[in-house]
């Protein structure tokens, strides 16, 4: 029951596992070129709770993709901030196999030593390409080979927009500057992306979810506690 704590004293997650009929359909939003946003800003149990469990449903939707031909598996691009919080227990996993499914990632973190071991090594091992900008003293030597000939140190002192280049199939790295980033000329889409996404696909009222569980709970539950002794369905065991 401790496990469940988050899902029954959080309001959000109440309203998004209690509904009975969800809008929303992960598989649907990746192959019909959909934009998905979700706000998980802010440290919290239930915010990290909710972004594992999203990524576990990407994951899912992208390995049944197996049954598509390659050529139907209709590219998708996933973009995560802060993703050390939503790391999932095969993550590992879907880096590997990620590209084949038409699933294309961009993940973002502040350091290296926030990642689990095991989802390190998938990074640099399925990585050929890469762009380093300054990174800590602790983060170079994860770098010692990629940056040949050049010490991996100097990546500690680089300054503003200088950043080593190491190209899949160029046997050195070299290092370059390059350009600040240009203002933005126009408005960006992501409020109106937004406001359209909570109107067509939000879960309303916010009261629904709450009785369906209640009449759950209520009249005729599929699962009984029978004094805290029933396992499944019923019958003790």
């Amino acid at each position: 029951m401790i496990r469940m704590n988050p899902f029954i004293n959080s309001e959000s997650l109440n309203t998004v596992f209690g509904c009975p009929n969800p809008k929303l359909n992960v598989s649907w939003v990746m192959d019909n070129r959909k934009v998905l946003l979700v706000n998980l800003g802010g440290l919290s149990e239930t915010k990290q709770l909710f972004g594992t469990l999203l990524i576990a449903k990407i994951q899912q939707a992208t390995f049944r993709r197996y049954r598509l031909h390659e050529r139907e598996r209709v590219p998708h691009f996933l973009y995560v901030d802060e993703f050390q919080n939503c790391q999932t227990s095969k993550f590992d996993e879907l880096l590997s196999m990620a590209g084949g499914y038409g699933l294309r990632l961009c993940l973002a973190n502040q350091f290296v030593g926030q990642l689990e071991e095991r989802v390190r090594k998938a990074v640099f091992g399925n990585v050929s390409s890469y762009v380093i900008f300054c990174v800590g003293d602790q983060e170079t030597r994860y770098f010692r080979s990629i940056a040949q000939p050049y010490n991996c140190e100097d990546l500690a002192h680089f300054p503003k927009y200088r950043a080593l280049f190491k190209i899949a199939g160029e046997p050195e790295a070299v290092i370059k500057d390059t350009l600040p980033i240009p203002p933005l000329t126009h408005p960006s889409p992501a409020a109106y992306i937004r406001n359209r996404t909570i109107e067509r696909y939000g879960w309303s009222p916010r009261q629904e979810p709450q009785a369906e569980l209640e009449s759950k709970q209520d009249g005729g539950s599929t699962f009984t506690t029978n004094e805290g002794k029933t396992r499944g369905p019923k019958r003790p065991r």
